[in-house]
């Protein structure tokens, strides 16, 4: 386990397949394969928090102008947010 208590491995096979993903995202909207307006949501019914959380996922492709691209966007890696505070 590393720090916090979470699973290292299945931490980094997760920022692994989510890299794979943009790969395969880039390719298909570059290309036209795919649409550009496409969302995938689910909750994963439990929490540490306690039992009165839920854990949210939530995934959303759609266009933006380039304008309204935060400025502090990144590659994508995960992040641990702990109280809404990054790590």
């Amino acid at each position: 386990m590393s720090d916090g208590g979470y699973d290292a491995y299945r931490q980094d096979r997760i920022e692994r397949l989510l890299g794979d993903l943009r790969h395969e995202i880039e390719r298909g909207v570059i290309n036209h394969e795919i649409s550009e307006h496409l969302s995938f949501k689910f909750m994963v019914p439990m929490s540490k928090e306690g039992p009165a959380y839920v854990v949210k996922c939530q995934f959303e492709l759609r266009p933006i102008e380039r304008k309204l691209m935060d400025l502090d966007f990144d590659a994508g890696r995960l992040r641990v947010i702990d109280g809404g505070k990054q790590k």
